[in-house]
This record gives structure tokens, C-alpha cells and sequence, in this order.
């Protein structure tokens, strides 16, 4: 239960709508396997098979309360219009350019939507135009003029006393950056001190632009329990041409003021601590795991997924008929990945494809005692 408990949260406060699809999905099987064993008398036996029905009310409950704010409920209002917009948009990855004569059937290759997308998207959307570099033995952050992500990096701040940003960014057209200390949960923000900075057009070579802030109101709560604090940057005008960093720095809080809180500020490792954070994932992502698959696999490796997600399913609800919990608890974990890859890539993070298989086929093989006869001691000795 406090396995369940903790999970149910965690899902919930990612504030993901096919997360929360997911975790009712496998909240509701759990329940349904717990009321079947009750019913017909599984060899889960009575106990077990009631906290298996009694276990999720109790955490969808619990949890529900917790979590139940403004924010949560402007997610769900969303929904409907967010539906038709995916609806859409996967019609469009359908109609991407690059079909073959055996696409339908074997696909377009492993990993291959982000090439495809990238170069026939009807938009022309440019994706991830960003580059780390090396000048005269400076790193340098270059930003392009279209498509642009966010660099961001996590922050381990005191709350004591005002900071002060410190950028170093040149551009020959100018341009304009936005640079933000904001509450963050994955990909959402929450509450945010952010400022644009403006690079004079006349101005030539590198420019130097500050910026005074305090933490006050943000991550509020006792340490441990706060959201995490992330700053980024990001390039905001439209001007063509490019952008270069080579210096970012944050300072103050209380202690050292010449120390700066950011790591790699000065880009001389590259992408070291930074990661970029785009506006959205479909340049990157088709947004639902069935699609991803056809579209990399085609018919065919999508049906032998299929062969596997039933032959799994069907050994996971005997384990769980024959009385092994894990059985149970697996089926109820894979049914919830699945209805949230209707909405989303699951598999574009190899740590929970890896987590996935591992449920689907360890579970599988759970329990000490083999399903159906158990073989008998001298049962493979020859009679005689």
C-alpha cells in the first residue's frame, strides 16, 4: 500500500493528463483482479485479494485530495481541445513525405520521426537550432534564429539575500533574451522571476547585461518537500542571424559573491549540466506509443509487439490466478503504460522501456511454483 501510495503521488504531481489516464487505469485493474479473485476463490486467497480491491480507493483517494489545486483542474479543462489538437497532428505524421513501397508493412526505420519530421513538416518548423562551441579557446553557447529551445539548468540555492545574473552575449543583428528563475516539475512551471535583456543592434562585439532578483515566494515549504528551481535562457526576437553566449553567471545568496551557483557557465564543456527544454515535443516525438511504432516498425513489427503484449498479459493473469500478488501487480502496472502511450512516446526514454519489459517478462516468470501440474518427482525417468 505504501508502495502504491508513493507511486500514485509521484505520477500525479508530473501533472501529466496521460499519466493520470494510466495511473486510473492500473488503480481500476488492480481493483478488478482483487473483486475477480474474491469472487471465484484464486489462490490469492481472501486477505490478499481484498487489499488488492481496498488498496486503490484507498491511495486514488488519499492522493486525489492531496493534489487537488487550480492547476489540476485548468489541466483537465484543457483536455478536450488538446484531443482534437493530437487527433490532427497525427493525421499530419501520416502524411509525412518519405513513404516507400514496403513503409506500410516494415516501417521507416528505428528512431526514424525526428529526421522525417524535421524536413517535412508542413509548418517548416525548424527543431533544436542551438549548438555548443569552441572560439579561440572560449566555449560559447550559439543560438540560432528559429527554433530555438530553452537551456536550462537545475539550481541548489540558499533563500537568504538577492542574486545577481551575469550574461555576456554578443549578436550582429542584436536580439533579444529572456532569462527566467522559475518553480519547475519536469516540463511545467508553476511560478517564475524572468527578465528580458535586450542586445543593442549598434553595439559591436560582445555586450554585457546584469539583472537583480530574489527568491521571495518561490519553492516555498520546508527543505525537501519544495519544487525544484531551474534557470534557463532562451532567445525571444526574430531577427536572423545568431546569438553567441559565453558567459553566465549567478551570484549572491548570502555566501561567497564571487562564486558563481551555475556549473559550466562559461560553456567550456559544452552541454555539460545544461539540457534544453523545447516548447513542445513534436518535433521529437510522435505523442503515441502505437503510432511510434508503426511508423518505425510497420505492420509487422507492430503486430509481433502485439503478439508479445498478449502472450505477456495471458502468463501474467495465470500467475495472478494461480495466486502470485507480483503477477497481479504487474499486469495492473502494464495496462497503465499502455493507456498512457495513447498519448504519449513512452519509449523515447530507454530507462522505462527497460522498467516496461521488465514488469511484462519477469512478472511473467514470478512465483516459486509453476502454473498448471506441477511435474512430478521421476516424471521424466523412462518407465521401467
Amino acid at each position: 500500500a505504501g508502495i502504491a501510495a508513493f507511486g500514485s503521488y509521484a505520477a500525479l504531481v508530473t501533472y501529466s493528463r496521460g499519466g493520470w489516464l494510466g495511473l486510473a487505469v492500473a488503480l481500476l485493474l488492480l481493483a478488478a483482479l482483487g473483486g475477480l479473485a474474491l469472487v471465484r476463490g484464486w489462490g490469492l486467497g481472501r486477505p490478499r485479494a481484498a487489499a488488492l480491491v481496498l488498496t486503490p480507493v484507498v491511495v486514488a483517494a488519499a492522493v486525489g485530495w492531496a493534489v487537488a489545486d487550480g492547476f489540476a483542474e485548468r489541466r483537465w479543462s484543457e483536455a478536450g481541445a488538446d484531443t482534437q489538437g493530437r487527433l490532427a497532428r497525427w493525421q499530419s505524421i501520416l502524411a509525412l513525405p518519405g513513404d516507400r513501397a514496403w513503409t506500410p508493412w516494415l516501417g521507416r526505420g528505428l528512431g526514424a520521426f525526428p529526421e522525417a519530421y524535421r524536413y517535412g513538416n508542413p509548418d517548416g518548423e525548424m527543431t533544436a537550432d542551438f549548438a555548443f562551441l569552441q572560439e579561440d579557446g572560449r566555449g560559447l553557447l550559439r543560438l540560432g534564429s528559429g527554433g530555438a529551445p530553452r537551456l536550462s539548468q537545475r539550481l541548489m540555492l540558499p533563500r537568504d539575500g538577492p542574486y545577481t545574473l551575469e550574461l555576456r552575449a554578443r549578436g550582429e543583428l542584436g536580439g533579444r533574451l529572456r532569462v527566467a528563475v522559475c518553480e519547475e516539475a519536469i516540463l511545467y512551471r508553476f511560478a517564475c522571476r524572468d527578465r528580458e535583456l535586450e542586445l543593442d543592434v549598434a553595439a559591436d562585439g560582445w555586450q554585457r547585461r546584469r539583472w537583480r532578483l530574489t527568491l521571495e515566494g518561490l519553492a516555498p515549504g520546508p527543505p525537501g518537500l519544495r519544487r525544484g528551481l531551474v534557470l534557463s535562457v532562451r532567445r525571444v526576437d526574430d531577427n536572423p542571424g545568431v546569438v553567441d553566449i559565453d558567459r553566465l553567471r549567478l551570484v549572491g545568496g548570502g555566501g561567497d559573491t564571487e562564486v558563481s551557483h551555475l556549473r559550466n557557465g562559461d560553456f567550456a564543456h559544452y552541454g555539460r549540466h545544461w539540457y534544453f527544454v523545447p516548447e513542445g515535443l513534436g518535433a521529437w516525438r510522435t505523442e503515441n506509443q502505437w503510432l511510434e511504432l508503426y511508423f518505425d516498425q510497420g505492420l509487422l513489427g507492430l503486430g509481433a509487439w502485439l503478439a508479445l503484449l498478449l502472450s505477456g498479459g495471458l502468463l501474467l493473469l495465470r500467475r495472478a490466478r494461480a495466486g502470485v500478488p507480483s503477477a497481479a501487480a504487474a499486469l495492473a502496472g502494464v495496462g497503465g503504460a499502455l493507456a498512457i502511450g495513447l498519448f504519449s512516446t513512452i519509449f523515447f526514454n530507454p530507462a522505462i522501456a527497460v522498467l516496461f519489459y521488465l514488469a511484462l517478462l519477469l512478472g511473467a516468470v514470478s512465483g516459486a511454483s509453476p502454473v498448471g501440474r506441477p511435474l512430478q518427482r521421476g516424471a521424466g525417468r523412462r518407465a521401467g
